[in-house]
């Protein structure tokens, strides 16, 4: 099934809210994210949507499917996001994604450079 971040909200994020893991992958970018509180809310969906905008935002892209990503680490700790390579049009290489995903360390997911209520440090990206 394909997401686009808008078709993520009418949706209600049925997939991640009911925990249905992407297969995982051996190949991509993790990126490692702490929690600003002890027990985050809706974990799982508030990690997927605001990875998608976090993405679509920084590259200025159009379009991002949730099929390029590894979601299976967002309903509790530690947290990750996995972006899987080979599958992202324009970013397929492990350093093309972590071109991107580097400049996000030391943000937050949701607030940018100052955390927002209930979000997540973005604490490292490794590839492999």
């Amino acid at each position: 099934m394909r997401f686009t971040t808008g078709s993520l909200l009418s949706l209600g994020l049925a997939a991640a809210v009911n925990g249905l893991p992407a297969a995982p992958t051996s190949s991509g970018c993790r990126v490692a994210l702490a929690p600003t509180l002890s027990q985050p809310q809706n974990a799982a969906s508030n990690i997927l949507y605001h990875t998608l905008s976090k993405w679509t935002n920084s590259t200025k892209s159009l379009y991002f499917s949730s099929n390029y990503l590894d979601t299976s680490n967002t309903t509790k700790a530690p947290f990750s996001v996995m972006f899987k390579a080979d599958m992202i049009p324009d970013f397929q290489s492990t350093d093309s994604i972590s071109s991107v995903l580097d400049t996000w360390i030391g943000t937050y997911l949701v607030g940018g450079a100052t955390p927002a209520h209930d979000d997540y440090a973005i604490t490292g990206v490794t590839c492999s």
